[in-house]
């Protein structure tokens, strides 16, 4: 267990830690005790040594202080390694969802040479059901390396021990969604500007990131806010049912995906079709600009939509007429029922800014 100088004969744990004569022998030489953990030591476990056991007395922690060790959870991230820890409570964010449930924490980062760093707010998203380990893989390439300002941040892949669920840590938006300031009121200026954001997200999603991404599952709910003062949305759940492109402009779907009142008329249909899973139907970048107009359409209405149209089989929202005459045109153009005659997102960048 502990080591002497290079070139110098090891101190061996077993043989020689209770022998005080070999240790006295070895200080007299000049030799060090330098403790070197175990690699097969739990990393929790490595944390708490590595403080104990500083060279300087100084720099070690006191019992008092060792207790704040006691009800933390380790998270272990999926390319190997220790970096986050939790030591609060957690604070659920948001209902939960399909896949998994959202919580604020407060997380700490520990780097390589186990000296923690000062504490974050961030969310921690919780999966209820195993991945599958290519799904695990091809969000663990994916998703840290999106980056544009309305696009939830990934920070982390991993899982937390003991549980081992596999968990994703983002960064934190504490301004509530879209839906809940719909409720509340939104101006014609906001509604349209917020538009703009959401049309610069999805631009981001289908054209800038690599590979590309299609949602899949737009809705108020998942669009947040940064903060309490609501100037910036960030489109979240990319994670759950988004798809990455290996077509130019189309997908296979291999599960029902979406939400009723926000999918699209091939989503929808997609949900009807036996053939989903065997490769047999496709859903493209048009089945987000859909979901586009009917969160406008959300935004429009004070966040409850309006009822469907009962001549068409699938659910069509009848389009208010008493709403703003700009949005009105932006929700009819990207809720047409064929998906080519949708906008492309390119065609739709800054589409209210001159307005």
């Amino acid at each position: 267990m502990y080591l002497a100088r290079e070139g110098k004969e090891k101190l061996h744990f077993n043989e020689d830690l209770y022998d005080y004569s070999a240790i006295q022998q070895h200080v007299r030489e000049g030799l060090p005790l330098i403790l070197q953990i175990p690699k097969d030591m739990p990393d929790e476990l490595k944390v708490v040594a590595g403080h104990c056991l500083q060279v300087n007395k100084s720099d070690r922690p006191t019992a008092a202080a060792l207790l704040k060790y006691a009800d933390r959870e380790y998270f272990k991230c999926a390319d190997g390694g220790i970096q986050y820890y939790l030591r609060t409570s957690k604070v659920q964010l948001a209902e939960s969802g399909g896949f998994g449930v959202v919580h604020r924490v407060n997380a700490y980062w520990v780097g390589a040479d186990l000296v923690e760093q000062r504490p974050r707010n961030l969310a921690l998203k919780t999966f209820f059901k195993p991945l599958a380990q290519d799904e695990i893989d091809r969000i663990t390439r994916t998703l840290p390396e999106l980056d544009h300002r309305n696009i939830v941040k990934y920070i982390a892949v991993g899982r937390f021990e003991p549980d081992r669920r596999f968990t994703l840590i983002m960064e934190c938006c504490s301004g509530g969604t879209l839906t809940e300031a719909a409720i509340t009121g939104l101006s014609v200026k906001q509604q349209k500007e917020y538009a703009n954001q959401l049309i610069s997200g999805i631009h981001y999603l289908h054209v800038g990131a690599v590979p590309h991404i299609v949602h899949k599952d737009l809705k108020g709910k998942n669009v947040v806010f940064e903060d309490e003062n609501k100037t910036t949305l960030k489109i979240c759940d990319v994670d759950s049912c988004s798809t990455r492109l290996r077509e130019a402009s189309q997908t296979f779907i291999s599960r029902p995906v979406g939400t009723r009142g926000f999918a699209s008329p091939e989503m929808q249909k997609c949900w009807m079709n036996p053939l989903v899973g065997r490769g047999q139907y496709l859903v493209g970048r048009a089945t987000d600009i859909w979901s586009l107009g009917a969160v406008v359409l959300e935004m429009s209405c004070a966040g409850v939509m309006p009822p469907n149209n009962e001549a068409r089989d699938v659910d069509v929202p009848v389009i208010p007429e008493d709403i703003s005459a700009e949005l009105r045109d932006f929700v009819i153009k990207c809720m047409m029922m064929k998906p080519e005659e949708r906008p492309q997102i390119t065609t739709l960048l800054n589409y209210f800014a001159e307005q």
